[in-house]
């Protein structure tokens, strides 16, 4: 490869807040001023420095792409007592889609290390390209902006891009309230204002605003003044859900309950501010009736639903060019006919018997397959109370180069479908999933661009099984390349079952120390370690040519695998 040469430049600034006297341990937090940046748009990293116990230290700063190092420099600033907030600010190379690593090492006044500190950015044009999604559901009246900034804010230091504001609306079927206090369908008092505060601030951190909308659910005071509009089964009776509480309507082409909704969703993108839709669906049916002559036709749902994203797609985009629409796939149906539509990403509800770790990968293998590229995002719910299982399904699904929603209101995850039960995430849990978002940004490049290709390559661990297929007691390997690297996955299933949705006591064994031979790399020219359970740059590895009776292989070190690991072939 090519040495690529870059030319940044840098600006720094501190900022002290005074505090009273505090004997408490040093507190560090580096992270990027916002979720996502705009090319040329100024990339902004921010630690913050909490009762310092040393007056003078020397920050030394690092900012890299992949393997490439972009920009170094050290600075020496006197730390007072209190809160100090140090920005760094820089202008990445003028390149789309690129994902960086910031590194910063804190020194004393002898050159001691005191702390090593990383975080990540990127920089795109379309935030879909690689979407964190996450989400918001609490719109209480009395939320202050300041309580808003701070979830924002931290959502950001997540890299969420992107979040689906859930069950916002007044009805199913009428979206916006005609009153700033209303209450939901549930009965959860809300306020139109705070929607629109959240949209607002979630802007200035680079976050789109996706509004919820049940493709074909109304109330039933709007189905029984419409009864011509609905869906029906082959009985000739209304197809409803939840015991009568909604009314599923017809979403053909052409119908009624079609335009009126589409209506609703523009209002949405031009009066709230919404960046785009999220569609729902319920999963069933696959086939309903239409009543709106007496000739009752049949209606398929599954190419229903492709016809209206494309249908949703053009009309909101005549109010906002940029504007996007995702579609649930609830269980995967119907993947077929909704992945190749105008939907800007692909979003799948995992159900059973979707259980197993195998499944999370086939799903994101044949949902980027299926739409030709486009990224795929899981929404597959797991109680932040499991730890473990959360940290693995995280290291299958992003080492596959899918994303994960999971994330919103500040330091919330989702526990289950209904998004305003989301629990919040242990201090453990937290810290852990920001290692792993850091991660899934710097090297998104390696993990989730359209343009990996899978290769068929083998490789062989110390006293350890390997294996292509994500199955029970094994190291579960991927190969995949781009442009002149290969890019290899290993994530640690040993002990944790089958079911990615299943307790576990115990983490995985940690492996130390274990020979690689990987054989089928050709043109070797540097072999790279990096993990999100440690120091996560690049590290290179030692490593040897040889051959036995399988074929020629190289043979290194593998420092250390906890859960996942990513390990780089740079080639010539």
């Amino acid at each position: 490869m090519k040495k690529v040469f870059y030319v940044a430049s840098i600006c720094l600034f501190t900022v002290s807040i005074m505090m009273g006297i505090c004997y408490a341990e040093n507190q560090f937090d580096f992270y990027p001023n916002k979720a996502q940046y705009r090319p040329s748009e100024k990339v902004g990293l921010i630690l913050k420095v909490i009762d310092p116990s040393v007056e003078e230290v020397n920050l030394q700063l690092s900012i890299s792409h992949l393997n490439h190092e972009l920009f170094a420099q050290s600075k020496k600033i006197k730390l007072k007592l209190g809160q100090e907030i140090i920005a760094f600010y820089w202008y990445p190379p003028l390149s789309d889609f690129a994902g960086y690593g910031a590194d910063l090492k804190i020194k004393d006044a002898a050159g001691k290390v005191i702390k090593e500190l990383s975080t990540a950015f990127d920089v795109a044009s379309d935030w879909t390209k690689f979407p964190r999604y996450g989400f918001v559901s609490d719109f209480s009246p009395g939320t202050g902006k300041a309580d808003i900034r701070t979830k924002m804010q931290n959502l950001a230091k997540y890299h969420i891009n992107g979040l689906q504001f859930y069950d916002w609306m007044y009805r199913h079927d009428k979206l916006i309230s005609p009153t700033e206090i209303f209450n939901d369908p549930l009965g959860r008092m809300l306020s139109f204002q705070i929607v629109k505060d959240k949209i607002e601030i979630a802007k200035d951190f680079n976050i789109a605003s996706m509004a919820y909308a049940a493709i074909y659910a109304s109330s039933k005071k709007f189905y029984q003044e419409h009864p011509d509009w609905g869906l029906y089964d082959l009985r000739g009776q209304p197809i409803t859900f939840a015991d009568g509480w909604l009314y599923i309507m017809n979403i053909s082409p052409g119908s009624p309950w079609n335009n009126h909704l589409i209506k609703q969703f523009k209002d949405a993108i031009r009066e709230v501010g919404f960046d785009g839709i999220h569609l729902d669906q319920y999963g069933y049916p696959e086939v309903g009736f239409s009543h709106l002559t007496d000739k009752k036709e049949r209606i398929f749902l599954d190419t229903a639903f492709r016809d209206f994203i494309n249908q949703t797609s053009d009309m909101i985009k005549t109010d906002n060019d940029k504007a996007k629409v995702i579609f649930n796939a609830v269980n995967n149906w119907p993947i077929e006919e909704v992945a190749s539509s105008k939907e800007d990403i692909i979003y799948i509800e995992v159900w059973p018997p979707h259980s197993m770790y195998l499944d999370l990968v086939e799903l994101i293998d044949d949902g980027r397959r299926l739409g030709g590229g486009k990224p795929v995002v899981l929404a597959a719910y797991i109680d932040p109370y499991k730890e473990i299982a959360v940290r693995i399904a995280n290291a299958i699904i992003f080492s596959q180069g899918g994303f994960h929603i999971e994330l919103g209101e500040g330091k919330g995850m989702l526990a289950d479908p209904y998004f305003p039960k989301y629990k919040e995430m242990s201090p453990e849990l937290s810290r852990v999933m920001r290692n792993y978002y850091d991660f899934a940004v710097r090297y998104e490049n390696l993990l989730s661009d359209s343009n990996l290709k899978p290769i068929l390559a083998q490789l062989e661990m110390e006293d350890v099984i390997t294996s292509v297929i994500a199955g029970f007691d094994l190291i579960f390997i991927t190969t995949k390349e781009i442009n002149n690297y290969e890019v290899l996955n290993l994530v640690n299933l040993y002990n944790m079952g089958f079911d990615w949705k299943e307790h576990k006591q115990t983490p995985p064994p940690q492996f130390k120390n274990k020979e690689i031979k990987y054989y089928g790399g050709k043109g070797v020219k540097n072999v790279y370690w990096s993990t999100p359970d440690g120091s996560p740059g690049l590290k290179k590895l030692s490593f040897i040519w040889s051959q036995d009776d399988k074929g020629k292989y190289i043979k290194f070190v593998l420092p250390s695998l906890e859960y996942w690991d990513l390990i780089v072939i740079d080639k010539e």
